[in-house]
């Protein structure tokens, strides 16, 4: 399987989502593994809830616990 976005791709969208930019994102299943690794260095990981969706695909929104 061929990865539709790459790690830049994914960090530039997890900081729209972080400031406010954007609402939500989705990553398929084809990325996922990228995502993890990003997300799992980010210092927001916990403020990035996922909701699994059809087919593997998993949406993103940012909810600050401060």
């Amino acid at each position: 399987m061929i990865s539709e976005m790459d790690s830049s791709q994914i960090t530039e969208n997890i900081e729209k989502l972080i400031s406010g930019k954007t609402d939500e994102i989705f990553i398929k299943k084809e990325d996922f593994m990228i995502f993890r690794e990003i997300w799992l260095n980010h210092p927001k990981k916990n403020s990035l809830i996922g909701t699994a969706n059809h087919y593997g695909e998993v949406s993103y929104q940012y909810k600050s616990i401060d």
